[in-house]
């Protein structure tokens, strides 16, 4: 017969199961950018494959670049952090019923999620130091890889898109919503390539260091609610 300390210890066992899993897939998930990094030397595959579509987008039609203008502004991280707000609130309101500490850990997730890619990607610009693309257009300072709003799109979208799979929405919404976060975030990062701000490779490294900080606010979170799964018991 099971007793309190039977479940206690089988709740450490799953709390440091899901310490463990979050750490070493976000490390994997470091490793990737690094990968993508290194792959990008000069006369690496990666380098040739920047070249080539950096030229590419130059030929682009300009009719198409009003709307990657637009869709760029999703990653930026004025309007993420007011979203990453919005969404905090929201999730504190219809956590009222819920225990504190998850009430709080969902809220304040949603704007770390931003908040800290943003920092997480700006040092490890500084480790990189890479310069943007040659662009006949205006581009912004600082360096290129990896790209922030790549990051911050796939950190913050990517929470949204967790939590939505996690909750108690029909099936069809669920999916609808999921979808509509990938696409936003597979959205900022073609802008940045396509109005020549951003290697390729910047991109695949600002996904992979988004994807490595996501886990860890995922992880975090799962902790502060007891659930192991990824997506629930």
């Amino acid at each position: 017969m099971s007793g309190p300390d039977s479940y206690h210890g089988r709740s450490a066992q799953s709390a440091a199961g899901a310490l463990a899993s979050g750490l070493v897939t976000s490390a994997a998930f470091f490793l990737l950018m690094g990968a993508s990094a290194l792959l990008s030397g000069e006369g690496r595959l990666l380098a040739d494959i920047d070249a080539g579509i950096a030229r590419w987008v130059l030929f682009e039609p300009p009719g198409r670049r009003p709307f990657f203008s637009a869709g760029t502004h999703l990653g930026d991280r004025a309007v993420m952090l007011a979203a990453a707000t919005g969404v905090g609130v929201l999730l504190w309101w219809r956590g009222r019923h819920e225990r504190l500490l998850a009430r709080c850990g969902r809220a304040v997730a949603a704007v770390v999620s931003v908040g800290g890619a943003g920092l997480l990607n700006e040092a490890i610009k500084g480790a990189f130091l890479r310069p943007r693309p040659p662009s006949p257009f205006p581009s912004p300072s600082g360096y290129a890889f990896p790209s922030a709003h790549a990051a911050m799109a796939l950190a913050f979208y990517g929470l949204c898109a967790w939590l939505v799979l996690r909750s108690r929405l029909p099936q069809r919404w669920k999916t609808i919503a999921a979808t509509g976060c990938v696409l936003l975030i597979l959205l900022v990062g073609v802008s940045r390539v396509f109005l020549s701000v951003h290697w390729l490779s910047d991109v695949l490294g600002g996904y992979a260091t988004g994807a490595a900080w996501l886990t860890l606010c995922v992880t975090a979170l799962r902790l502060t609610e007891g659930e192991p799964g990824w997506l629930g018991r």
